[in-house]
């Protein structure tokens, strides 16, 4: 089973939790104080960004002012062959920061999917 990175564990994290925990061994981090909380409540593990991104595929759930921060923070931390995906790229800037801060060995999908309150 592939193992599953989500960085940003509010609203968009969970739901992402809640529906790929049947196809993928699923980690977590955030730097909210409750999502560790949430995590533990959906029985997924949690723990460092360095963790995280070091995954099959990660999944960047974080609000996009703060994306340019994580994605230079998990640059070091990602394996060769991983795919990146961001679900803020409605917006132009992530997805440059994806191209210039991410490791040319990782695939990645700058996406946006509709998503409600």
């Amino acid at each position: 089973m592939k193992r599953l990175g989500i960085v940003g564990f509010g609203q968009f994290g969970q739901l992402a939790a809640g529906i790929l925990r049947r196809h993928f061994e699923l980690f977590a981090t955030d730097v909210a104080p409750a999502a560790e909380a949430a995590a533990r409540k959906l029985g997924v593990p949690f723990g460092s960004l360095r963790e995280a991104a070091a995954r099959d595929v990660v999944v960047v759930a974080a609000p996009v002012a703060a994306m340019r921060g994580v994605f230079t923070s998990m640059a070091p931390h990602v394996k060769p062959g991983a795919l990146v995906a961001d679900v803020g790229s409605v917006k132009m800037l992530p997805a440059r920061w994806m191209a210039e801060i991410l490791p040319a060995h990782a695939d990645l999908v700058a996406t946006h999917p509709l998503f409600g309150p």
